[in-house]
């Protein structure tokens, strides 16, 4: 099984190809594998070409996996400041 897909991963896939999936490129293989996930807070619609959608739980975890980064961002310039 391939590693979980980055933010970064569905970012390029959201910007580069409108959301559609291409299964031979594996960036497009990581997303579609982790959409397929239980509480992944991601979908894909079938039709022509595979295209990833966000179920509403999506958002919440993003915004959980950033606001944990500036936790400790913000930790790590208090510790340089003193």
């Amino acid at each position: 099984m391939g590693k979980d897909p980055t933010l970064r991963d569905l970012r390029n896939v959201l910007v580069h190809e409108a959301g559609y999936l291409d299964e031979e490129k594996n960036q497009h293989r990581r997303v579609k594998e982790f959409s397929e996930r239980r509480n992944s807070g991601l979908s894909i619609e079938h039709y022509a070409r595979d295209r990833i959608n966000f179920a509403q739980e999506f958002v919440p975890g993003v915004l959980s996996t950033l606001r944990k980064f500036y936790e400790h961002l913000i930790a790590a310039i208090r510790n340089i400041e003193h």
